[in-house]
C-alpha cells in the first residue's frame, strides 16, 4: 500500500465505496500520506459532492497502526463521554473494518475562534485532560507506570541509545527513591496543530488521540506542548528547548499545569517516555524530525534534567 504509487480505485469495494455507504452520500477523496514513519498510515479527507470536508478517515496498514487506531477510538469515547467543560474530541461516525483493516471515520472539525482564544482555554483543557480518568499518587519506584516503562525499555533492540536510556532510568530511579508523583492521563501528542477551538469558542477540540494513555506522570501533555512549540514553531534545538523549560519560572503551560514540587521529575520522566516511544516504534531510523533524532539531543538533555532534579532535591 505504501509503494511508489498509491491509487484510489472507484467501486469494486474500494475505500470510496465504503465511505459513501458509511456517510450516506457521494464523496470525493483526498489522500494524505506524510513523511515515512513507523506509525504512517493513510489519512483520507472526505469531501462532499459540493467540495465541503465532511469527515476524516484513518486506515490501518499493519499491527502497529491497527493498535493505534483502536486506541484512538477508545480514547475519543473516553473524552467525549466525560463531557469536559473546556475540552472535547471529534465525533466518531464509524469504526468498522474495510478489507479486514481497522478504520475510524471522524466528523470534520470546523475551525473555531482565534489563536488567542485557544491559548486562553489551554490551561483548563490540559488540566481536565490530565484528570479525565482520575488522579492517583504513588511512589515513583513502586508505581505501575515505572514498572511498565522499565519493561518497555528492556524489550528494546540493543543499541547505544538503548544503553543510554537504561543508564538514565537507573540514575533517575536512584534520585527518586521515596519520592511521590501524581499520575493521570495524557493525549500523547498535545500540540497546537492537533487542536482548534469549537465553533462556540467555549472548548478546545483536539484530534489525533492514538497515543492517549492513563496512569502517566501528571503533566506529560503540558511538557510535550511546550517542548514541541519551542522546537517546531520557534526552531530551537531539543536541547535548548528542554533547558529553557527547566529554567523558566512562569510563562509556560507546564509551569502553569504541573505541580511545582513534581515539575523537574515530570520533565525527566517525560524524556524517558518519549525516547522509549521513538525507539520502540522505530521513529529514530524512519523519521526526520529534530525530536526523533535522539542521538543528537537525548543524552545531553536527560543528563541536564537529572542534574537539575538532584540540585532541586539537595536545595530542599
Amino acid at each position: 500500500m505504501f509503494a511508489d504509487k498509491v491509487s484510489v480505485r472507484p467501486g469494486n469495494g474500494g475505500i470510496d465505496e465504503f465511505l459513501e455507504k458509511v456517510l450516506g452520500e457521494p464523496v470525493n477523496l483526498s489522500l494524505y500520506i506524510g513523511p515515512e514513519r513507523a506509525v504512517q498510515k493513510p489519512i483520507v479527507q472526505v469531501l462532499s459532492s459540493r467540495g465541503q470536508t465532511i469527515a476524516f478517515s484513518k486506515v490501518a496498514v499493519n499491527e502497529l497502526t491497527a493498535s493505534l487506531i483502536n486506541n484512538e477510538i477508545w480514547s475519543i469515547d473516553t473524552v467525549r463521554n466525560a463531557d469536559l467543560p473546556h475540552l472535547s474530541a471529534p465525533r466518531i461516525i464509524n469504526c468498522e473494518k474495510w478489507n479486514d483493516r481497522p478504520v475510524v471515520v471522524q466528523a470534520a472539525v470546523r475551525p473555531g475562534k482565534s489563536e488567542q482564544r485557544l491559548s486562553t482555554l489551554l490551561p483548563d483543557a490540559t488540566r481536565e485532560l490530565t484528570s479525565v480518568a482520575g488522579l492517583i499518587k504513588a511512589e515513583w519506584n513502586l508505581s505501575e507506570y515505572r514498572r511498565t516503562l522499565c519493561a518497555r525499555i528492556a524489550n528494546l533492540e540493543p543499541s547505544g541509545l538503548h544503553d543510554k536510556l537504561q543508564s538514565a532510568i537507573d540514575e533517575f530511579d536512584e534520585v527518586m527513591i521515596g519520592r511521590i508523583l501524581t499520575f493521570g492521563a495524557w493525549h500523547g501528542d498535545w500540540a497546537r496543530w492537533n487542536m482548534t477551538t469549537s465553533a462556540s469558542g467555549d472548548r478546545i477540540v483536539a484530534w489525533d488521540w492514538e497515543h492517549f494513555e492513563r496512569g502517566v506522570p501528571a503533566g506529560f501533555d503540558a511538557v510535550h506542548f511546550d517542548i514541541s512549540d519551542a522546537v517546531v514553531v520557534e526552531k530551537l534545538s531539543p536541547v535548548d528547548a528542554i533547558a529553557r523549560l527547566l529554567r523558566q519560572s512562569d510563562n509556560s503551560l507546564a509551569r502553569t499545569c504541573v505541580i511545582e514540587s513534581d515539575f523537574v521529575a515530570v520533565v525527566c520522566s517525560y524524556l524517558l517516555e518519549i525516547a522509549t516511544r521513538y525507539l520502540e516504534q522505530d521513529e529514530v531510523s524512519k523519521a526526520d524530525s529534530p525530536m526523533s533524532r535522539l542521538g543528537e539531543w537525548f543524552a545531553k538533555a536527560v543528563d541536564g534534567a537529572i542534574a537539575a532534579l538532584r540540585g532541586k532535591i539537595s536545595d530542599g
